[in-house]
């Protein structure tokens, strides 16, 4: 009913837009196309999505097309909400914080969110996506690194808060890794990475915060397997071990990666905290 709802309005209401979406539409009738929530959906050659009534262009590029589906798809609901005036309110303002140099430079060089601009903010959350807070904590080693993580985590839509240090110059792991570890603590993000030369002095660090659970490591069956055992909320590695790719995999794998809630493994974890206890 809901999927019938959305495609009359689009078809109704919406109709210029969706014209414009099938002649689009018709030069990427060649691509992958799906469905979601009633839009029509395709992945094209291009960089970033567009919305035109019922139909969603995403860029064809693994990791990206789930996310850029629900963004697009929310800005379609944004347009049957406000009409004519989608383009006005909408459509130019995010035209302008996209291509304009100086918003795009601005993004860059201060590592903003695309889609922390509140229209687009609001399509995300239209469109069904949760936007994990993710903090990331780093030293000297690392500053580069962390940088290209935050951008890599942005671009699919985590909220990411900077505890680390953001200069070459020589720092302190340990102030690094305790500011996350008490953000995670104090609910201010769900998950973290922390990052340093090896990976193993700033997860030493995290682990001294009561309630903390952090794993190094710099392949990703260990990434996936310190959440699903441990449920451990920081993953670590090294700057000097992993390369970006590398870092990148680790990071997706530890982030999508749910806790089983095995009984053996609850079990484990008890026995952690009892530990803590006990000093």
């Amino acid at each position: 009913m809901k999927v019938f709802l959305y495609r009359f309005l689009q078809l109704s209401w919406g109709l210029p837009q969706s014209i414009g979406g099938f002649l689009l539409y018709l030069r990427y009738i060649k691509a992958p196309h799906h469905s979601y929530k009633g839009s029509i959906v395709t992945n094209w050659p291009k960089k970033g999505g567009i919305s035109l009534g019922m139909f969603t262009f995403v860029e064809d590029r693994k990791g990206r097309q789930e996310y850029v589906s629900k963004h697009e798809y929310g800005h379609t609901i944004q347009s049957l909400i406000l009409g004519p005036l989608y383009l006005i309110i909408v459509g130019i303002p995010s035209f302008i914080w996209a291509n304009i140099p100086y918003f795009r430079n601005k993004r860059e060089r201060k590592h903003i969110a695309y889609n922390s601009f509140i229209v687009e903010k609001l399509a995300d959350k239209l469109g069904g996506n949760k936007n994990m807070k993710v903090g990331i904590a780093n030293d000297h080693a690392a500053t580069e690194l962390k940088f290209k993580i935050m951008d890599y985590l942005q671009n699919k839509g985590y909220e990411v808060i900077n505890y680390g240090f953001d200069t070459n110059e020589s720092v302190d792991y340990p102030i690094a890794g305790e500011k996350l570890a008490m953000g995670i603590k104090n609910g201010e993000c769900e998950l973290g990475i922390a990052i340093c030369g090896t990976g193993v002095g700033i997860s030493i660090a995290c682990n001294k915060v009561k309630g903390i659970r952090a794993g190094a490591c710099s392949e990703t069956k260990t990434a996936g397997l310190i959440r699903e055992h441990n449920n451990a909320q920081i993953i670590c590695f090294g700057a000097r071990v992993v390369d970006e790719t590398k870092a990148y995999e680790l990071v997706d794998t530890f982030l999508t990666t749910p806790f089983s809630n095995g009984e053996r493994h609850l079990k484990r974890i008890n026995m952690l905290k009892e530990i803590e206890e006990r000093q």
